[in-house]
């Protein structure tokens, strides 16, 4: 915000921090270092509404510390939508807001009304404040409501997502083309090395490629280096230049920095860079000769990277393949010379390039675990949608083992780029170790079901790699897990070499997607001048002083673009459940807090149960998350069978009434 700088008072427990509004009544006051924030009861808002600048005081409630908002400093500048009213024969119009959080009809002076006709959803932003009454005018008109997405579009809006390119960007993108073979001759040829792309089926925006090669020694990437003594690979990863393409301070850059990342939307994509670019000269399509920087490393047989040399390179991709494809030929599903669905036919060069990746990236995978990496395995829910975009199938989404390969390249690339650079200003990928605060109340919990988290006071990845060892297969596996996730930091963007405590390594940075990464764009352009020897201390002073901002401007928009892409699948819950009332559903208790309780059903949907009807009788236990009434104890991992009563479309709201507690 603004003016405002985020703060703790420590000497009377006050802070400056930014509200935001939960599900029901109630709220957070969020803090970098508290995953969910400070609670915030609905009586203890202030009128304060999301993303607002508060002042607030901490206070102690029944042995838990809240949050009391005592001022709001600075409203939110993000516009909020809603539908226009045009108010026929006077010179004035309504928007009625969809967000909850207004309470009241917005009156719009027609000056202001932005051309919108009656019955379009529009944007409003706020123009002044008379004491608690906004002033507002209409700065973007949306589209009509029933048409397809527009409710997305519209959530994007009030979350401050920017959309549309301006006329200066459109006429940078005129002056791009197809690389020249000018182009090409300055940098490194990977065009006759077979490489391939592994991405989704309805990827557009294809970032990476790789080429993999088993070799016996001896075979140094450069001339005295050292050699193995043993069998070992040469991995290839190859990211797309993009820029060659965004010159630093141009229209196009300016704007990918505000952005910072795409925001993948169920069926729609926010992106960073324009189409023209993140799907056209820049995306490795197969075929076609593209402009690139590359990664290769040569790793040992016990996963060690022995070797690591940076390019500017050109590359022709040979073959596009899907995750599927990829299980489906390592599982002998699929056979040479069949057909592929983006064209080509299997080989045995592409047989057996995949099965040597199969066999490194189990290599990594047993060398990282060594190190203690922190397996979360958490598929993600995938939404079916129909032609009208409305959710007809809710699952998770298969997590293959073509997903794990890509995976370790890419964290092998990141892992080698930061080691080759940590000399140099750079922006790194930082996971700093958690608290002990937070890890005793991860222990309290985690201990109920005979489960021990060691070293608390001084934690290593590796402790909490055992922790979920233990859990593994426990029919609570997931929401232990999640617990133990929870009790980390949060990862962000840092010019310090702090590490990544989640996949226990020291050096890491963001090198792989720089389509859809700002981080990623910024530091090509560091290791490019780096290869050209064009760091002059002028140049290593002008990067130390602009990465600081950059890190933390990053870091701020890809909490931004997270929280919308929650609201989206909770919209998308929301209409999937909207036509079931009355459906009967089992499910697990996710979370627990007081007064209520949150159950996941087994499609990944969450909906809450509120304990009103029974407020005082349950006696809450926070630090192990339990509540008790009548001899009945409640507890995240029982199995419940509930009742869907409501849907709230306004809120994403979806309101369960317990039917039974269920036996394990």
């Amino acid at each position: 915000m603004a003016e405002y700088q985020h703060w703790v008072d420590s000497q009377d427990g006050s802070i400056i921090w930014v509200y935001s509004k939960g599900k029901g009544s109630f709220g957070f006051v969020d803090m970098d270092n508290r995953p969910k924030g400070y609670f915030v009861f609905g009586w203890n808002t202030r009128d304060a509404l999301s993303w607002d600048t508060v002042r607030a005081k901490i206070k102690t409630f029944k042995g838990r510390e809240e949050a009391v908002i005592t001022e709001v400093l600075e409203r939110r500048k993000a516009p909020i939508t809603g539908i226009f009213e045009h108010n026929k024969g006077k010179k004035f119009g309504f928007v009625v807001p969809k967000n909850p959080e207004f309470q009241k009809d917005i009156f719009i002076p027609k000056r202001f009304s932005h051309g919108a006709r009656n019955g379009d959803m529009v944007a409003v932003e706020v123009t002044g404040w008379n004491g608690k009454s906004p002033e507002w005018k209409i700065v973007q008109v949306i589209g009509d409501p029933d048409e397809r997405g527009v409710d997305i579009l519209a959530i994007a809006v009030e979350n401050g997502a920017r959309m549309g390119w301006d006329d200066e960007i459109r006429e940078e993108l005129k002056q791009f083309s197809a690389p020249t073979e000018e182009d090409m001759k300055k940098r490194h040829d990977f065009r006759d090395e077979f490489t391939i792309t592994i991405d989704w089926a309805d990827s557009k925006d294809l970032d990476d490629a790789i080429s993999v090669e088993f070799i016996t020694p001896p075979s140094p990437l450069q001339e005295g280096g050292p050699k193995e003594k043993s069998p070992h690979y040469k991995l290839s990863v190859h990211i797309a230049d993009v820029t060659h393409y965004v010159n630093e301070k141009w229209a196009i850059d300016t704007e990918a920095l505000k952005r910072g990342t795409s925001i993948y939307l169920v069926d729609k994509v926010i992106p960073m860079l324009p189409e023209e670019l993140s799907n056209g000269l820049c995306s490795l399509n197969p075929h076609e000769p593209k402009l690139s920087m590359t990664c290769e490393m040569i790793i040992n047989s016990a996963g060690h990277i022995t070797e690591t040399k940076i390019y500017e390179s050109v590359i022709e991709s040979d073959f596009r393949m899907t995750y599927k494809e990829v299980d489906e030929i390592l599982n002998e599903e699929l056979s040479i010379w069949a057909d592929l669905m983006f064209g080509g036919k299997v080989t045995k060069q592409l047989i057996d390039m995949l099965k040597h990746s199969r066999d490194l990236q189990r290599i990594l995978t047993k060398y990282k675990k060594s190190l203690g990496v922190l397996g979360f395995n958490f598929p993600e829910p995938k939404i079916e949608v129909d032609e009208k975009g409305w959710p007809i199938e809710y699952k998770k989404y298969p997590l293959r083992e073509s997903n794990k390969i890509i995976e370790e390249f890419m964290i092998s690339a990141n892992e080698a780029v930061a080691r080759e650079m940590s000399q140099y200003p750079f922006v790194y990928r930082a996971h700093e170790a958690p608290d002990v605060e937070d890890l005793s109340k991860l222990h309290k919990v985690v201990s109920q079901f005979g489960y021990t988290l060691e070293n608390i006071r001084k934690i290593s990845p590796k402790d909490v790699a055992n922790l979920l060892e233990q859990i593994a297969g426990d029919p609570k596996e997931k929401l232990l897990g999640k617990m133990a996730l929870r009790s980390l930091k949060k990862a962000n963007y840092s010019t310090e070499l702090i590490g990544h405590f989640g996949l226990a390594l020291q050096y890491y940075s963001h090198f792989t997607s720089p389509i859809r990464r700002y981080p990623d764009l910024q530091i090509h352009r560091i290791i490019k001048e780096k290869i050209h020897k064009k760091l002059s201390p002028s140049r290593k002073d002008y990067y130390k002083k602009i990465l600081g901002p950059i890190c933390e401007q990053n870091s701020a928009s890809e909490v931004a673009a997270q929280d919308l892409e929650y609201k989206i699948w909770d919209l998308m819950a929301a209409k999937y459940m909207s036509d079931k009332i009355g459906q009967e559903f089992e499910g697990v208790i996710s979370g627990v807090m007081q007064g209520w309780f949150f159950v996941e059903l087994d499609n990944t949907i969450e909906g809450h149960i509120a304990l009103d009807s029974l407020w005082g009788r349950f006696e809450y236990f926070e630090e192990t998350m339990e509540l008790k009434w009548a001899g009945t104890k409640f507890q995240i991992g029982d199995r419940v069978k509930v009742q869907l009563v409501n849907v709230n479309m306004d809120r994403y709201q979806i309101d369960f009434e317990l039917m039974e507690k269920l036996e394990e």
